[in-house]
């Protein structure tokens, strides 16, 4: 039986009883209702809101996030889409944040810090994978900076379609942010800000160099409020060496494992000069699209709901979608949906830090500069 989807009001602008602009406060119990006065929520909640209020939980996104970037970490690891550079050695010596392997992109007039390849390797992530790695730790974080790469479009309309699907399909929950309801959701396409040092490049054993993500072709989510506030969630800056990472620990049975995630909350987002990370070129509202609601209310059994990524998809992308873009449509709606479907159901979420722990995986020459300056902070 087909459900239904529950689709906020985007805008709470005037209070219901009088039409008063100033001075508003939201019902607490269901926030889809402004009232500029007690006298005026008193009215209508005799009229009919007494009986008609939903009474919503609602999920603070600053809480929930981690979730979600857990969910695309695992996703991420798919037999369709091993990267290229996990199958031969690295004979240079890469080393995040310096400019001494940073080659031009053959056909193109970019640059991006380039590996380049030699014998096939069998032991990706191994000490043979890249000999000449500063530590351990570093080879490995190259190793994820390179799986977790591309798709960017993909992995973030499936994510938001998931949560259309397992969220906005609940009579009862909605998402906020701080104390404001979410009014949309959806992904924007646009650029960020990257050096060269911080992309990547992949110059293979037959000569040709394949061409790591594109800064200028970027994708991420957004979440809008009722008060016009905007928030944004982006998995996709682990590759360009912005390695901010959230621990699995609270939020999955797997302690220890690294989630990354770029939250952009309100008061990174007011800072003087923070705009300069991102610009959009273009947004898309998954919330209140019709092919992704229809998809949403047959996505029972967590698969069926692929047709409508991938067509959207498509619009947005201005192509098909490819083979391997067909499977992976496939297999993450549902990666992404059951566990969410679930977590509805445990409401785990009541149990969750309020503020996560974002931690931030650092190069090895950062380290270094981080441990000098604590030397000299002691030594005052």
């Amino acid at each position: 039986m087909p459900r239904e989807v529950y689709v906020p009001r985007l805008m709470l602008d005037r209070c219901r009883v009088c039409d008063k602009k100033t001075g508003l406060r939201l019902c607490s119990l269901c926030a889809e209702r402004a009232y500029c006065s007690k006298e005026c929520q008193t009215v209508d909640w005799k009229n009919d809101h007494k009986v008609s209020c939903p009474r919503h939980e609602r999920i603070d996104i600053e809480t929930f996030y981690p979730f979600l970037a857990g969910l695309v970490r695992f996703a991420r690891y798919h037999p369709a889409i091993l990267h290229p550079a996990c199958r031969f050695c690295i004979t240079n010596h890469p080393v995040a944040g310096t400019s001494a392997n940073v080659f031009p992109i053959p056909g193109t007039n970019e640059s991006a810090t380039t590996l380049i390849f030699g014998d096939p390797c069998r032991d990706p992530g191994g000490p043979s994978w890249w000999r000449t790695a500063p530590t351990a730790s570093e080879r490995a974080k190259l190793l994820r900076r390179i799986l977790w790469e591309g798709h960017g479009l993909l992995v973030h309309l499936t994510l938001a379609f998931a949560i259309l699907c397992e969220i906005y399909t609940i009579p009862n929950i909605r998402l906020k942010y701080r104390t404001s309801p979410i009014a949309d959701f959806g992904i924007i396409q646009g650029c960020v800000r990257v050096i060269n040092e911080d992309r990547l490049a992949y110059r293979m054993p037959d000569g040709t160099t394949l061409k790591g993500d594109d800064p200028l072709d970027h994708w991420w989510i957004y979440f809008t409020t009722t008060k016009k506030e905007e928030v944004t969630l982006d998995m996709g800056m682990y590759t360009f060496n912005l390695c901010t990472y959230l621990d699995s620990s609270p939020y999955f049975s797997e302690p220890g494992l690294i989630m990354p995630a770029l939250f952009v909350e309100r008061e990174i987002s007011h800072q003087p000069g923070s705009d300069r990370l991102y610009t959009e070129r273009r947004r898309f509202s998954v919330l209140r699209n019709p092919a992704l609601a229809s998809g949403a209310r047959v996505n029972e059994d967590c698969s069926s709901g692929a047709p409508a990524v991938l067509e959207v998809f498509q619009r947005l992308a201005g192509r098909p979608p490819n083979d391997v873009e067909k499977t992976l449509a496939k297999d993450w709606v549902g990666t992404l949906t059951r566990p969410l479907r679930e977590e509805m159901k445990r409401k785990s979420w009541k149990n969750w830090p309020a503020k996560p722990n974002v931690l931030c995986d650092m190069d090895i020459h950062e380290l270094e500069e981080h441990y000098r300056e604590q030397a000299l902070e002691l030594a005052s």
